[in-house]
């Protein structure tokens, strides 16, 4: 299979990925492979080789799958455990200090999410001081590594299936940003550095008041 012609899609244009859609963008044309960068299936009109789906929140209806060869996607834990919503995020709020990535092919022949044959693998380990915007930039670099790899050496990696029983994360809740004000700074660290100040910052309750707190690196 020679690539000639990409799709990349992020399905929320204010998400936190596009720059670095936009960065994955211009290393794929470097490749001399057209490559289009959309923010909404409606907008996936023309066939291509390979579609990458990176942080999309919306599942792909199926006569848009079979317009590709490839239809790939990162997920951000060690398939087939934690498929579903915001992996990394509920992992290190376990107390976990890496990030796994699958990259893996839809299965359009499988209503499971996140359950397709799985072509690529790699693993980030934090030090456990790194803040959301800090986390998202190392997680964004390995993400766009993953897809040029891919695109390198599509004609020599083979796919394999999922093997174990998997687990699935529920979508996250701006409530679950809320801070307990009787526990400690330290107990609640990962719930601070994995808030998103602008969009889900973290928070807590006190005397039928609700205070919102931001974090930042001195």
């Amino acid at each position: 299979m020679k690539i000639k012609r990409v799709y990349i899609i992020v399905d929320n244009p204010n998400s936190w990925f596009i720059k670095y859609a936009k960065v994955l963008t211009q290393k794929i044309k470097k490749l001399k492979i057209k490559c289009i960068l959309v923010t909404h299936e409606k907008k996936l009109r023309n066939k291509a080789d390979v579609c990458f789906y990176l942080s999309c929140t919306k599942m792909t209806k199926f006569k848009t799958l079979k317009k590709f060869k490839k239809n790939i996607v990162v997920h951000g834990s060690k398939l087939p455990k934690g498929r579903g919503h915001a992996p990394w995020v509920w992992d290190i709020l376990s107390g976990t200090n890496s990030i796994n990535l699958s990259l893996f092919e839809i299965d359009p022949k499988n209503n499971k999410p996140d359950s397709g044959p799985i072509y690529l693998r790699d693993k980030i380990n934090l030090n456990g001081t790194e803040l959301l915007d800090e986390i998202r930039k190392v997680l964004a670099f390995r993400i766009i590594n993953l897809c040029i790899k891919f695109i390198k050496k599509v004609k020599k990696i083979k796919p394999k299936k999922q093997i174990g029983k998997g687990s699935f994360f529920r979508m996250r809740k701006p409530l679950d940003q809320e801070l307990k004000i009787n526990n400690s700074i330290l107990s609640q660290f990962n719930i601070l550095r994995t808030a998103d100040n602008d969009r889900w910052p973290a928070f807590f309750n006190y005397k039928k008041k609700k205070y919102f707190l931001k974090i930042y690196k001195g």
